[in-house]
């Protein structure tokens, strides 16, 4: 091939994978002086030396790729810890309305058992006032009704 010819494969190559369109290498491959002179058709070594500046084209290129992906993970980072930031934020709000809630539910916990031994208070003065009226009536029952002695 002639010098001209060579340089126009090689920048053809380029466009191509630049593209995700290369004829000879996969579409997947990714856009580096190797994959470049094989989709042209040459050696690496042809365009390190014979054509630098095509060499260094390939590389502002991948350089250019890199810092769009770099500056494309550096926003999704900052989302990410933004994110991180409110969800920790949202997790420190439910810790302390789950020790308000811990702290309430003590206090219940604590008057329920105070109502359930009044409860139990009650219920035993309850059968003791049942039993009391059991033998006044009894008493009145043996007696022929007479209420009034019984004061």
């Amino acid at each position: 091939m002639s010098r001209d010819k060579t340089k126009r494969a090689i920048e053809l190559a380029i466009i191509r994978i630049n593209k995700g369109r290369p004829k000879v290498v996969a579409p997947t491959r990714k856009l580096s002086i190797a994959s470049v002179a094989e989709e042209a058709g040459i050696s690496n070594a042809t365009i390190h030396n014979r054509y630098p500046a095509l060499a260094d084209q390939i590389r502002q290129i991948n350089n250019k790729t890199s810092r769009e992906k770099l500056a494309g993970k550096e926003t999704a980072l900052k989302d990410a810890d933004l994110l991180l930031k409110e969800l920790r934020e949202a997790v420190a709000e439910r810790e302390a309305d789950l020790k308000k809630l811990a702290v309430a539910n003590l206090r219940l916990s604590t008057e329920n058992k105070s109502i359930q031994q009044q409860n139990l208070l009650l219920k035993q003065e309850n059968e003791g006032l049942v039993l009391k009226n059991r033998k006044l009536l009894a008493e009145v029952n043996r007696r022929g009704g007479d209420v009034t002695r019984i004061r």
